[in-house]
């Protein structure tokens, strides 16, 4: 690559993995639900994304994540004596995720084509720094770095990210690698659907499977973020 370019990876029949709705995993977000909320989401909504990632891992870390017990949310929660009210309308114990997340999703499998913005690369980060820095700090943040890419509370700017990415004509990429906030090795790729079309040709020999509450997987991502199965 040329110096001040993008780095970029080419994909050709990597195999991915995503969690999506029933009954299609890689069913593309229909229209009537936006604006959508995911990391790399277009802010314009003129075109759609999907996230997937190498590992099922990746994919369960990423959704699973929301039910991980909040300390001091816990410790407010047992502080409150319960109610009447609150034994016959009990809600779901913090840290459980109940059966029904399962049975209303999908697991599925395909292969990944394209090419790639690989967004942490340090040649990246500096192809896009002089253009971003601003709309950093103007979010509170330090720096147009690794962290502000990282970061759980910078959607305005990632999803800016994702726009330009997506418009530029001098480098045309299918998406974007990104790593997980949640740590390193879980691999995550955001593809972008065809300017004035519908889907993408990167997502290929897609199958969706039932996603089972027991698999091996899904007990690994349980232990790792200490959650239990309701």
């Amino acid at each position: 690559m040329n110096e001040g370019s993008l780095e970029v990876v080419e994909v050709a029949g990597l195999a991915i993995w995503r969690v999506g709705f029933a009954p299609d995993a890689f069913a593309w977000p229909a229209w009537e639900y936006s604006p959508f909320a995911g990391r790399f989401d277009d802010p314009e909504e003129e075109y759609r994304v999907v996230y997937v990632g190498t590992s099922a891992v990746a994919c369960l870390v990423e959704v699973l994540s929301r039910f991980r017990v909040d300390p001091e949310l816990a410790a407010q929660i047992d502080a409150i004596n319960p109610s009447e009210i609150d034994v016959h309308f009990p809600t779901v114990a913090v840290g459980v995720v109940p059966r029904e997340f399962f049975s209303a999703r999908r697991l599925g499998s395909g292969e990944l084509w394209g090419t790639y913005v690989d967004l942490l690369h340090a040649r990246t980060i500096a192809n896009l720094w002089r253009q971003f820095v601003g709309a950093a700090k103007d979010l509170g943040l330090a720096d147009f770095d690794g962290a502000a890419l990282r970061a759980r509370d910078a959607r305005e700017l990632t999803r800016a990210v994702s726009r330009h990415l997506f418009l530029q004509n001098d480098q045309p990429v299918d998406g974007i690698r990104f790593e997980s906030r949640h740590g390193a090795g879980l691999d995550l790729y955001a593809v972008f659907e065809n300017a004035g079309g519908i889907g993408s040709p990167a997502l290929r020999h897609p199958v969706t499977l039932a996603l089972d509450a027991a698999s091996s997987d899904v007990r690994e991502v349980l232990d790792l973020l200490g959650l239990e199965l309701g």
